[in-house]
């Protein structure tokens, strides 16, 4: 018989009819799931990599002597800091070269003066 439930022609073959269903049954929907499952079950060399590093980051950051982000932040702030203490230096040096100026004026004046 074929799909349609007629007998096919070949003698002695008999063909039952097949049931088609439109929806895969639970079980197959529940198996498309295991790929996803078995492959994060599945060991492999990046998540090894991951967890080691997650279960040893800070000593190999004190081992390699690595900045951490908090490191760099604490050595922005201080470099800003710094740059502020520079450029105030270079205004009080300028603030003294002129008064120094200002004073070797005056004392050629009075030099100058007394002479």
């Amino acid at each position: 018989m074929t799909r349609s439930g007629k007998k096919s022609g070949k003698s002695g073959d008999t063909m039952y009819p097949v049931e088609f269903r439109q929806r895969l049954p639970a079980t197959w929907e529940d198996i498309s799931d295991l790929p996803r499952s078995f492959g994060e079950r599945i060991p492999t060399l990046e998540r090894a990599l991951d967890n080691y590093f997650e279960r040893y980051f800070q000593s190999i950051i004190d081992e390699w002597g690595l900045l951490t982000s908090r490191d760099l932040q604490a050595l922005e702030d201080r470099i800003n800091r710094i740059h502020g203490e520079i450029n105030s230096l270079q205004q009080e040096r300028q603030n003294i070269e002129t008064r120094f100026s200002r004073a070797e004026r005056e004392v050629r004046a009075l030099e100058e003066w007394s002479q």
